[in-house]
């Protein structure tokens, strides 16, 4: 007849089992969660770093190829259509005058890409308008009579004449455009020759000037 265990050697046999389960096991458990961290620091450790703001300068800028595309400055105007008149009139009278004085700052000798950037610039212009209509009406005008980028004074010249097309329809005064580049001669140019004409604008001059004979027809 065979011998039952004894209740010691069962005794044993259950110490051990609870010995194996709670005191072995959760260190166990617990050095599989940091076999993954640091697999994951790791392979952290190994993606490259992305480039912050303030590691961009200007020279990376001029070293960007140009980006503008076809189908990007062309197409109808995306912005809504705007209904109050007095807001109209007063983005028009700013946007003009922002126009204009960038056409009169535009490089008297132009590159290739300067005037690519130009026209672009005012094919954009007539897309992101914040006046559907105004700048549904501008797009016409564009198709009729292409931007002119070869020069500074062909630039302003033609800034002026699309205005004044724009100063008929309204059955505004129509501006003599010999003057256009004195106009907004906002004497932004090299500081080794300021213009004769320029003057500092005072405080009480930083605002949108309700008479200004060719900004008020926008």
């Amino acid at each position: 007849m065979a011998r039952r265990p004894s209740f010691t050697l069962v005794a044993l046999a259950v110490a051990l089992t609870v010995f194996f389960v709670f005191v072995l096991s959760p260190s166990v458990r617990e050095s599989a969660p940091a076999v993954r961290l640091s697999n994951v620091v790791s392979s952290q450790q190994k993606q490259p770093t992305a480039t912050t703001k303030s590691d961009v300068t200007v020279d990376d800028l001029k070293s960007q190829p140009f980006v503008a595309q076809h189908d990007v400055i062309s197409g109808a105007p995306i912005m809504a259509k705007m209904g109050n008149e007095t807001i109209r009139a007063e983005l028009g009278r700013a946007a003009w005058k922002v126009f204009h004085t960038i056409l009169a700052q535009y490089p008297e000798h132009p590159t290739d890409h300067d005037r690519q950037t130009l026209t672009s610039y005012i094919h954009l212009f007539s897309r992101v308008y914040p006046c559907r209509e105004c700048a549904e009406h501008f797009q016409v005008l564009l198709k009729r009579y292409p931007p002119q980028v070869s020069s500074r004074e062909h630039a302003s010249q033609w800034g002026c004449h699309v205005h004044n097309q724009v100063n008929k329809r309204l059955g505004k005064e129509i501006f003599d455009c010999n003057e256009i580049s004195d106009k907004y001669n906002c004497g932004c140019g090299d500081e080794e020759t300021p213009s004769p004409s320029s003057t500092p604008l005072k405080n009480n001059q930083l605002h949108i000037d309700q008479k200004d004979d060719l900004t008020k027809g926008g």
